[in-house]
Protein backbone atom coordinates (compact mmCIF):
# COMPACT_ATOMS: atom_id res chain seq x y z
CA UNK A 1 0.00 0.00 0.00
CA UNK A 2 1.29 3.64 -0.89
CA UNK A 3 0.94 5.16 2.52
CA UNK A 4 1.33 8.90 1.51
CA UNK A 5 -0.86 8.63 -1.45
CA UNK A 6 -4.03 7.24 0.72
CA UNK A 7 -3.23 9.20 4.02
CA UNK A 8 -3.26 12.12 1.04
CA UNK A 9 -6.77 11.10 0.13
CA UNK A 10 -8.22 11.20 3.20
CA UNK A 11 -6.04 14.03 4.17
CA UNK A 12 -8.52 16.29 1.54
CA UNK A 13 -12.11 15.61 3.56
CA UNK A 14 -12.77 18.07 4.94
CA UNK A 15 -13.12 17.50 9.17
CA UNK A 16 -17.06 16.92 8.46
CA UNK A 17 -16.81 14.51 5.87
CA UNK A 18 -14.34 12.68 7.88
CA UNK A 19 -16.39 12.78 10.21
CA UNK A 20 -19.49 11.58 8.61
CA UNK A 21 -17.52 8.53 7.11
CA UNK A 22 -16.64 7.49 10.47
CA UNK A 23 -20.03 7.65 11.32
CA UNK A 24 -21.04 5.76 8.38
CA UNK A 25 -17.89 3.19 8.99
CA UNK A 26 -19.61 2.95 13.13
CA UNK A 27 -23.35 2.87 11.42
CA UNK A 28 -23.09 0.13 9.06
CA UNK A 29 -20.57 -2.18 11.63
CA UNK A 30 -22.95 -1.76 14.23
CA UNK A 31 -26.06 -2.94 11.54
CA UNK A 32 -24.10 -5.95 10.92
CA UNK A 33 -24.08 -6.61 14.68
CA UNK A 34 -27.73 -5.84 15.29
CA UNK A 35 -28.76 -8.33 12.18
CA UNK A 36 -26.20 -10.55 11.53
CA UNK A 37 -26.38 -9.24 7.92
CA UNK A 38 -23.06 -8.09 5.46
CA UNK A 39 -23.54 -4.43 4.64
CA UNK A 40 -21.24 -2.46 2.75
CA UNK A 41 -21.20 1.42 1.28
CA UNK A 42 -18.84 3.01 -0.86
CA UNK A 43 -17.73 7.08 -1.14
CA UNK A 44 -17.31 7.69 -4.88
CA UNK A 45 -15.07 9.96 -6.12
CA UNK A 46 -16.19 13.52 -6.25
CA UNK A 47 -15.59 15.75 -9.84
CA UNK A 48 -14.19 18.55 -7.72
CA UNK A 49 -10.77 16.03 -6.46
CA UNK A 50 -8.15 15.07 -8.67
CA UNK A 51 -7.15 12.34 -8.85
CA UNK A 52 -10.75 10.58 -8.55
CA UNK A 53 -10.86 8.85 -5.49
CA UNK A 54 -12.82 6.92 -3.64
CA UNK A 55 -13.89 4.22 -0.77
CA UNK A 56 -15.26 1.18 0.22
CA UNK A 57 -16.24 0.11 3.40
CA UNK A 58 -17.48 -3.95 3.76
CA UNK A 59 -19.27 -5.15 7.51
CA UNK A 60 -18.69 -8.78 7.11
CA UNK A 61 -21.69 -11.46 8.19
CA UNK A 62 -18.63 -13.56 9.16
CA UNK A 63 -15.40 -13.67 11.24
CA UNK A 64 -13.81 -15.49 8.25
CA UNK A 65 -10.55 -13.15 7.41
CA UNK A 66 -10.23 -15.11 3.86
CA UNK A 67 -13.68 -13.99 3.00
CA UNK A 68 -13.68 -10.37 4.03
CA UNK A 69 -10.24 -9.89 1.69
CA UNK A 70 -11.95 -11.88 -1.15
CA UNK A 71 -15.34 -9.96 -1.05
CA UNK A 72 -13.64 -6.59 -0.05
CA UNK A 73 -11.31 -6.45 -3.22
CA UNK A 74 -13.49 -7.92 -5.47
CA UNK A 75 -16.25 -4.46 -4.87
CA UNK A 76 -13.50 -2.57 -4.09
CA UNK A 77 -12.38 -3.37 -7.67
CA UNK A 78 -15.81 -3.10 -9.00
CA UNK A 79 -17.03 0.12 -7.95
CA UNK A 80 -13.45 1.88 -8.56
CA UNK A 81 -13.90 0.56 -12.25
CA UNK A 82 -17.60 1.39 -12.52
CA UNK A 83 -16.86 5.45 -10.99
CA UNK A 84 -13.85 5.04 -13.47
CA UNK A 85 -11.78 6.19 -10.60
CA UNK A 86 -7.20 6.56 -10.22
CA UNK A 87 -7.73 5.66 -6.61
CA UNK A 88 -9.75 3.09 -4.41
CA UNK A 89 -9.09 2.52 -0.71
CA UNK A 90 -11.02 -0.87 0.60
CA UNK A 91 -11.97 -1.36 4.47
CA UNK A 92 -13.52 -4.17 5.92
CA UNK A 93 -13.66 -5.89 8.79
CA UNK A 94 -15.42 -9.23 10.22
CA UNK A 95 -18.21 -9.66 12.52
CA UNK A 96 -17.06 -10.23 15.99
CA UNK A 97 -13.78 -8.16 16.09
CA UNK A 98 -13.62 -4.99 17.72
CA UNK A 99 -11.80 -3.14 15.37
CA UNK A 100 -14.10 -1.08 13.00
CA UNK A 101 -11.44 -1.46 10.40
CA UNK A 102 -9.86 -5.47 9.47
CA UNK A 103 -8.02 -4.86 6.41
CA UNK A 104 -7.35 -2.34 4.29
CA UNK A 105 -6.64 -2.65 0.19
CA UNK A 106 -5.52 -0.01 -2.16
CA UNK A 107 -5.86 0.24 -5.86
CA UNK A 108 -4.21 3.40 -7.87
CA UNK A 109 -4.67 1.12 -10.83
CA UNK A 110 -4.75 3.49 -14.33
CA UNK A 111 -8.34 2.94 -15.08
CA UNK A 112 -9.14 1.77 -18.68
CA UNK A 113 -12.12 -0.41 -20.11
CA UNK A 114 -12.51 -3.82 -19.57
CA UNK A 115 -15.49 -6.17 -21.42
CA UNK A 116 -15.56 -8.43 -18.45
CA UNK A 117 -15.20 -5.78 -15.55
CA UNK A 118 -18.34 -4.09 -17.38
CA UNK A 119 -20.56 -6.76 -17.69
CA UNK A 120 -19.91 -7.56 -13.82
CA UNK A 121 -20.32 -4.33 -12.53
CA UNK A 122 -23.72 -4.25 -14.11
CA UNK A 123 -24.46 -7.47 -12.99
CA UNK A 124 -23.97 -7.22 -9.03
CA UNK A 125 -23.88 -3.62 -8.77
CA UNK A 126 -27.02 -2.52 -10.08
CA UNK A 127 -30.12 -2.30 -8.62
CA UNK A 128 -32.08 -2.61 -5.31
CA UNK A 129 -29.78 -3.78 -2.27
CA UNK A 130 -26.38 -3.96 -4.11
CA UNK A 131 -24.94 -1.72 -1.25
CA UNK A 132 -25.26 2.20 -1.06
CA UNK A 133 -23.26 5.22 -2.59
CA UNK A 134 -23.07 8.04 -0.12
CA UNK A 135 -21.61 11.83 -0.33
CA UNK A 136 -19.74 13.12 2.37
CA UNK A 137 -20.44 16.89 1.93
CA UNK A 138 -22.29 18.93 -0.19
CA UNK A 139 -21.27 19.32 -4.33
CA UNK A 140 -18.78 22.33 -3.90
CA UNK A 141 -20.34 24.80 -6.80
CA UNK A 142 -17.61 27.12 -9.15
CA UNK A 143 -17.99 29.48 -7.32
CA UNK A 144 -17.60 28.48 -3.75
CA UNK A 145 -13.95 28.48 -2.30
CA UNK A 146 -11.84 25.87 -3.26
CA UNK A 147 -11.51 22.68 -0.69
CA UNK A 148 -8.08 22.18 -0.88
CA UNK A 149 -7.88 25.84 1.25
CA UNK A 150 -6.06 27.87 -1.46
CA UNK A 151 -8.19 30.69 -1.14
CA UNK A 152 -9.36 30.84 -4.66
CA UNK A 153 -13.02 29.94 -5.55
CA UNK A 154 -13.03 26.13 -7.19
CA UNK A 155 -13.58 27.09 -10.69
CA UNK A 156 -10.31 28.58 -10.71
CA UNK A 157 -8.06 26.30 -8.83
CA UNK A 158 -9.39 22.32 -9.02
CA UNK A 159 -12.62 23.42 -10.94
CA UNK A 160 -10.90 24.11 -14.70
Amino acid sequence: METNEANGFLAILSGNARENLVNFIVNTKQKTLADGKFHNFSLPPDDSNSPRSGITYVSMDSDNDDELKKRLLTLSQLRKYKSKGDIWIGLGSVKNSTNMIDLVVYNNQTWEYNEELEKISKSLLDGIGRGKLIRLSKKVSRNDKCPCNSGLKYKNCHGK
